[in-house]
């Protein structure tokens, strides 16, 4: 297909590479200002653990059924590789620090690959190009999600390498090559490249449950595209979606022999239809547009993106003259439109789920690389052959994203404190706080678990029980075993048909700690103090009442144990463990 060159007032000076490179800093920059671990991480590390030494695919150990409490399987045995018992054990990099390298490195991989395809799309200028990679290099999101512990990255890398290969609309050239992917595809058209993208979709729904939504989205579009018309993309196009679904067969079919369920027990916490989950679903993805205000526009550039060409009337014809930049428009549209659709579904999902309580977006980000190839498709036409402003108004609004980015990677929000609090979906918590924030609290709570975790393994044995709502870190580090106050890995919870409240994403299940009592647990809970505060300080208590008025105060006794710098600690701590009598 012939596409119009772009304009010199388009074109930009700087080689690719400089640009590349510059890209590449910027995201590394940001993604190091906001490294992060998030508690529920540990829980994946928890099953990795236990997986590697032998024990299974559990959180709890034990004789009981076990619990899906993870939505990333193939990220879990991943990790394993890295615990003790495991193929790569390290005794220099512990897991935690390997889940946020890892998501580093697939971060680093998504821009690079996005580099690539925008190179390839001879319909986009190269500011438009230039533009959609910065986009993508200073957006929070992809800052934010290039550490955290968990596989958001990875899987959003997957998606996005399985539409490449699948509906990159440039080909192969397999004409010119002589390599043995080039040779497969000329003797089996189509079948080499649908073999290709299949991989990535098969990784996609292994490594997150409800990843087979954007491969059943990707599908979707591949039917709708032009080159269905073309024997070896629909040859492509079967073999891809036959071999994610056989792999999402298997998975489901072994999930359902292991655990008895055919969804993850976190499926149960976090999804079901109702108002309050669409109200509070509704003002995640708005709150989202808000906080990273760049989204917004790159969704407004998708939708100017898929404006008809334009049209002018000859005097000589009568009739009329598709412009001449309307040779490449056909395929910048199509890809606003798919970045747009992808995005949109992504949306929909979100807000059916009811969101997510952690920091920017973490259920939209799958979306993210197709958000960047519809602002590019935007700049694209923004800055086509036309009238001479248009280039200027093209670069304005990438300049515009760029800048909106980085104030919301400062903290800085241009939308009024007002509307950002009436969107506020995280109802649990006290007063509103900034995604940043947000940020910042969940690392700081990780952290001080983590300590909280290395006192209980000193002072607790793995046969004794506990009851929780932060199983991550405290669960990984001293191998109790434990109830969970939200469901997460206990099947009991999750599957109490309870009214719905008004709480945040993921806590609509939660019970209170004496839901447990009737299975005699050892411990009520435990905290960190210090040796010269009172007894009961950081108990829970009514107005006027003391910790041993409380009904739970009788119950048990409180243990303090000292814990030693030389141990690791800071000086000055101990633990406080509050043991049910017997």
């Amino acid at each position: 297909m012939a596409h119009a060159a772009p304009t010199s007032a388009a074109r930009i000076r700087v080689p690719w590479a400089w640009l590349v490179a510059l890209a590449v800093l910027v995201w590394a920059v940001s993604a190091w200002h906001l490294d992060f671990i998030c508690d529920d991480a540990f829980i994946s590390f928890r099953y990795a653990k236990h997986l590697a030494a032998g024990e299974g695919l559990v959180f709890n150990l034990g004789s009981h059924q076990p619990v899906e409490g993870y939505t990333n399987f193939l990220w879990v045995v991943y990790l394993s590789l890295f615990e003790p018992g495991g193929y790569l054990h390290t005794r220099f990099l512990d897991t935690p620090t390997i889940a946020r390298l890892s998501s580093g490195l697939c971060g680093l991989i998504l821009l690079l690959q996005m580099a690539a395809y925008l190179r390839r799309r001879p319909d986009l200028s190269d500011a438009a190009r230039a533009a959609g990679l910065l986009f993508l290099a200073t957006f929070p999101p992809m800052a934010l999600w290039s550490s955290g512990g968990l596989a958001t990255m990875p899987v959003a890398l997957f998606i996005f390498l399985a539409f490449r290969t699948l509906l990159d609309s440039t080909g192969l050239h397999t004409d010119s090559k002589t390599g043995p992917a080039a040779i497969a595809e000329r003797r089996f058209p189509g079948i080499w490249t649908g073999i290709w993208a299949g991989l990535w979709g098969v990784l996609a729904v292994l490594t997150r449950a409800d990843g087979f939504l954007w491969i059943a989205g990707i599908c979707l579009l591949a039917a709708l595209s032009p080159r269905c018309r073309e024997r070896s993309f629909r040859r492509s196009l079967f073999t891809f979606a036959t071999l994610t679904a056989l792999a999402l067969a298997v998975h489901f079919s072994w999930r359902h022999n292991y655990y008895g369920e055919w969804l993850p027990n976190t499926a149960r916490v976090k999804t079901g239809l109702s108002a309050l989950r669409l109200e509070r679903g509704a003002k995640y993805v708005l709150a989202y547009l808000c906080a990273v205000p760049s989204a917004g526009l790159a969704l407004a550039c998708a939708c100017y993106a898929l404006r008809p060409p334009r049209t002018r009337r000859t005097r000589r014809t009568r009739g009329t003259r598709v412009e001449p930049s309307a040779n490449g428009d056909a395929e910048t549209r199509l890809l606003a439109f798919q970045g747009l659709a992808l995005f949109l579904g992504t949306a929909v999902y979100a807000l059916w789920v009811g969101g997510d309580f952690m920091p920017l977006g973490r259920f939209l980000f799958p979306a993210v690389p197709f958000l960047a190839l519809a602002f590019a498709a935007g700049l694209g036409r923004l800055g086509a052959n036309g009238k001479a402003a248009r280039p200027w108004a093209a670069a304005i609004v990438g300049a515009s994203a760029i800048i909106l980015s980085g104030l919301s990677l400062a903290d800085i929000h241009p939308v009024p404190l007002a509307l950002r609090q009436a969107l506020d979906f995280r109802w649990n918590e006290p007063h509103y706080q900034t995604e940043l924030e947000m940020r910042a609290g969940m690392d700081e709570r990780a952290r001080n678990w983590t300590i909280q975790g290395r006192a209980l393994a000193l002072y607790t044995r793995p046969d004794e029980t506990m009851i929780l709502s932060a199983v991550g870190a405290q669960g990984y580090y001293s191998n109790l075993f434990l109830y969970d106050n939200y469901g997460l890995v206990t099947r009991e919870v999750a599957q109490r048909d309870a009214p719905l409240k008004r709480s945040s994403p993921g806590h609509d299940k939660r019970v209170p700690s004496d839901f447990f009592f009737d299975r005699h647990p050892d411990y009520l809970g435990s905290l960190l103090s210090h040796p010269y505060l009172p007894e009961t300080d950081g108990l829970p208590a009514a107005p006027g009442q003391s910790w041993y008025e409380h009904p739970w105060g009788k119950r048990v006794t409180i243990e303090r144990y000292p814990l030693y710098p030389e141990d690791g600690f800071a000086a000055g701590l101990e633990l406080r463990l509050l043991r049910f009598k017997r």
